[in-house]
């Protein structure tokens, strides 16, 4: 019903706003709209990630949710096509023992696949999976991390690489999709 709605309203419309050029070319190869027909207008984020967080709110924030001192973060549904079993692989890899992956979103049904690679790599102490973060916090966060992460496989834009930039992180995330754009320049892929 899905497919059949969009496809309806991309036809009826007179103009068709895409969040990334990623998006556009999709609309375009699964809808048939022409190019003509497609403005691509790129999503900001809030203002609070832009705002320097002081070093008494990261303290109450770092005891409020037991965080390790180093940290990679990844902000995002647990879902399938976010990949976050990729990160825990990566991190089982790592000759640094120290660092830690801190992963904040929702889970699905995925979360259980990526909880068993963790346990059966011995991660668990390094490998945290927190739901339930209030929107207020997640500059907090970003501020105190290390570096996020992002291997989604595929997103309309991707919201949190623009977040951790505008919070002053650096930010990897995969190619494919529309990371690049949303990432720009000055993040690896």
């Amino acid at each position: 019903i899905y497919r059949w709605k969009m496809s309806s309203a991309c036809k009826r419309a007179d103009r068709v706003i895409a969040v990334s050029e990623c998006t556009k070319r999709d609309i375009m190869r699964y809808f048939g709209t022409p190019e003509e027909k497609i403005t691509v207008l790129y999503q900001g984020c809030d203002q609070q990630f832009r705002q320097v967080v002081t070093e008494s709110h990261k303290a109450a924030i770092r005891n409020r949710y037991h965080l390790p001192d180093h940290f990679i973060l990844y902000v995002g549904s647990i879902e399938q096509r976010k990949n976050l079993l990729l990160l825990a692989q990566a991190l089982d890899r790592m000759e640094d023992k120290n660092i830690s992956v801190i992963a904040l979103g929702h889970r699905t049904s995925y979360a259980k696949r990526v909880k068993k690679f963790v346990a059966a790599a011995g991660l668990r102490r390094r490998f945290r999976m927190i739901s339930g973060v209030a929107f207020s916090d997640l500059p907090v966060f970003y501020q105190m991390a290390d570096v996020f992460v992002y291997p989604s496989r595929y997103e309309g834009f991707g919201i949190p690489m623009l977040e951790a930039l505008c919070s002053g992180v650096a930010a990897i995330g995969c190619t494919g999709s529309c990371l690049e754009e949303a990432g720009g320049p000055s993040s690896l892929y």
